[in-house]
């Protein structure tokens, strides 16, 4: 969780927390791990299940569609779910 000097440093950061930042992040404000996984996946298929209008749109202004931007996420998510079900 470190910290970053502008938007495009950001931007190039991945989207899941390393495991000792995820699980200081659960000690401190308490929460299920596998839930948040589950949450997290949810609110990107709905952003994967948008109309074309919505898309068009966002092309216009050069944004990726959400199922590529959040792919090799949604992978790591549902790798870290897979793991925690078993």
């Amino acid at each position: 969780m470190q910290g970053s000097n502008h938007l495009e440093e950001s931007d190039r950061r991945p989207l899941d927390l390393c495991p000792i930042c995820l699980r200081k992040l659960q000690a401190s404000i308490g929460f299920n791990i596998e839930e948040r996984c589950k949450a997290l996946l949810r609110w990107m298929d709905e952003g994967a299940s948008r109309t074309e209008a919505e898309l068009s749109n966002e092309a216009k202004l050069g944004l990726q569609e959400p199922v590529e931007v959040f792919k090799e996420g949604r992978e790591w998510l549902q790798k870290c779910l897979d793991v925690l079900q078993t």
